[in-house]
């Protein structure tokens, strides 16, 4: 569960314009927060008035099957979003609160 609370603060600073775009060595843009290995990755790529883009990243086993299919380590799939700041904050905020109702496992959180 603690990498679910780092999407929600991920998603707060996001809509916050807190977040930098951040590119790659090739100048493309990099997740800035990313789990699994990276398998699932998360990126702003740019503000403008009042929406962000973001962008998520799934890479090898997180990727559609169909690109797994010929490359199952290298597959990477991106799927860019753009969204006003305000639903970011409140998505964050939704998954916050979701994730405070669920039951503590204190097993689980160590790490």
């Amino acid at each position: 569960m603690v990498e679910a609370r780092e999407i929600a603060s991920w998603l707060k600073d996001a809509g916050a314009g807190r977040v930098n775009p951040r590119p790659d060595q090739d100048g493309e843009p990099a997740p800035s927060l990313s789990f699994l290995e990276p398998a699932l990755g998360f990126s702003v790529t740019g503000y403008a008035e009042d929406e962000v883009e973001l962008r998520v990243f799934f890479t090898a086993e997180a990727a559609p099957p169909w690109l797994r299919e010929a490359d199952p380590h290298g597959a990477r799939h991106i799927v860019a979003i753009r969204v006003r700041c305000d639903q970011v904050l409140a998505a964050a905020e939704t998954w916050r609160r979701e994730l405070d109702d669920l039951p503590a496992r204190p097993w689980a959180e160590a790490g």
